[in-house]
């Protein structure tokens, strides 16, 4: 815009003249580490001086660029501007006649972060964000080809403090192109734009970008075009929402977490995502290892002088367990006359033929 001021003053005969105009640039945005110029045009006789200020203190140093040019063209320009570069500039004319200035705020909103070139998949979400400050706070609006966005299923604004995003859910091949963030308040506005790249989704059922660990908590991540539905089952039964079992989703991500785990809950989890295309499905095991208890304890003995004696009993856990006997308190290690095996969860102990005695076992896991 231009502001200006003209005064004439008779003095002495002498017809003395100050004025002065001012024009701000407007043609671009602005941003940290962008620039910022004044101009503005001082005519007056006898030719007037000119400074500079911001916040009433008279500008010096390096960062400050000012000149002058012929035509009474004035301009001051500040490089790679800094948020602490906000303020009132002033210009001010000085001759004879008297004094005429003109001031501008300089707290135009400012891109701490501009938005950037996104490329995703059709079908994917996409996220575009931006961090802006500003003072009074900046209004923010979003623009697809110069056309407004508003909040919809299709189309979110979301933001926290200075940070803004746009985000579309279901990106389809005639969301891509360019997308301008525009903020504004009473002293001005800047903008950034980015492009949005859709790569196209041949249709077909759904796959796993990322399939659940072995956890508590399973987590699949789902692409494909169109909607998909997702079903959980343990050992092929369909699980239903409950307080021991949540379901949720977060755009693309599936999630099922199970609490208060016990051994019930162990077994073969899936996952499957069907459209009408067709269907995938991933599987995780949950494995949940208890300690182990004795389903078939050992028994007393009795054999003839001179024959081979079996000792055996059975758990019910073999996951990480070992096996230990012991005779009158005294830890057996395994050799050629004592054979110890234990497998698919029963413990056996093989004596050499001889005299009978009673022994017991000890377990550890």
């Amino acid at each position: 815009g231009t502001v200006a001021a003209s005064h004439y003053l008779l003095k002495r005969g002498l017809l003395l003249k100050k004025f002065m105009s001012q024009r701000l640039i407007s043609d671009y945005s602005t941003f940290v580490g962008a620039s910022a110029c004044f101009q503005c045009l001082v005519t007056g006789s006898p030719y007037p001086s000119v400074h500079w200020y911001k916040d009433e203190m008279l500008l010096e140093g390096d960062r400050y660029c000012v000149q002058e040019e012929q035509g009474g063209s004035h301009s001051l320009t500040i490089e790679n501007l800094m948020q602490s570069d906000s303020g009132k500039y002033k210009c001010i004319a000085t001759n004879r006649a008297g004094t005429a200035e003109t001031c501008a705020v300089l707290t135009a909103p400012v891109f701490l972060k501009q938005v950037s070139d996104v490329e995703v998949w059709q079908g994917d979400v996409a996220r575009l964000s931006v961090t802006v400050t500003g003072s009074p706070t900046p209004k923010i609006l979003w623009f697809f080809s110069d056309v407004k966005l508003t909040p919809s299923s299709d189309c979110k604004l979301v933001f926290a403090g200075n940070d803004h995003s746009l985000i579309l859910p279901y990106v389809g091949m005639q969301d891509e192109g360019k997308y301008t963030c525009m903020a504004s308040n009473v002293h001005g506005e800047a903008a950034c734009s980015a492009h949005l790249h859709v790569r196209q989704r041949v249709p077909g059922a759904p796959c796993f970008a990322r399939a659940p660990d072995s956890v508590q908590c399973f987590l699949c991540t789902v692409s494909g075009t169109p909607v998909i539905e997702v079903a959980w089952q343990k050992d092929g039964t369909t699980i239903s929402p409950s307080d021991h079992h949540k379901i949720s989703k977060v755009e693309n991500k599936h999630v099922l977490e199970i609490s208060l785990l016990t051994t019930s809950d162990r077994g073969v989890y899936t996952c499957k995502a069907s459209n009408k295309f067709g269907a995938d499905i991933c599987q995780a095991e949950m494995v949940i290892i208890d300690k182990p208890h004795f389903i078939k304890v050992l028994q007393s003995v009795q054999s003839a002088v001179n024959k081979k004696i079996r000792l055996e009993c059975q758990v019910d856990e073999d996951r990480k367990v070992t096996v230990g006997w012991t005779k009158d308190g005294n830890k057996i290690p395994p050799g050629k006359d004592y054979k110890i095996y234990f497998e698919d969860k029963i413990a056996s102990h093989f004596l050499p033929a001889r005299t009978p005695t009673v022994f017991e076992e000890d377990r550890k896991h």
